[in-house]
């Protein structure tokens, strides 16, 4: 069965429901992980590590605003040890992400951005 992660920035209580996905998804999904943003951003030393100092000026990237596949990377270095799987991740549809202020989670895509509320 295929496998999604849970991209949340705010915390979700534990119950039987925070484990399904979002109507519409196959019902053999189900959620494997869960990231939270932390609430004083990304340490830039791991920005720095991922990207060139141009590109971080050129993606308009900081230390509370980063891109989805960047932060997915960040906080799980052993599952995507570089950009190329955290990338892949997300074009896949594999990422959800729940807003602080949304209800429902939705499917992440590579250009959204991550930051903490």
């Amino acid at each position: 069965s295929r496998r999604s992660k849970y991209f949340a920035d705010k915390f979700w209580s534990q119950s039987s429901d925070d484990y399904y996905l979002t109507p519409g998804k196959p019902s053999s999904y189900f959620i494997v992980e869960k990231y939270d943003v932390p609430s004083d951003g990304f340490p830039a030393s791991s920005l720095a590590m991922l990207f060139e100092e141009a590109d971080v000026k050129r993606l308009n990237m900081t230390t509370t605003n980063v891109t989805l596949p960047s932060a997915v990377a960040m906080l799980d270095s052993d599952r995507y040890p570089d950009m190329k799987s955290s990338l892949k991740a997300a074009r896949d549809g594999s990422i959800l992400i729940q807003r602080q202020h949304e209800v429902q989670k939705r499917r992440g895509r590579s250009g959204d951005r991550i930051y903490p509320n």
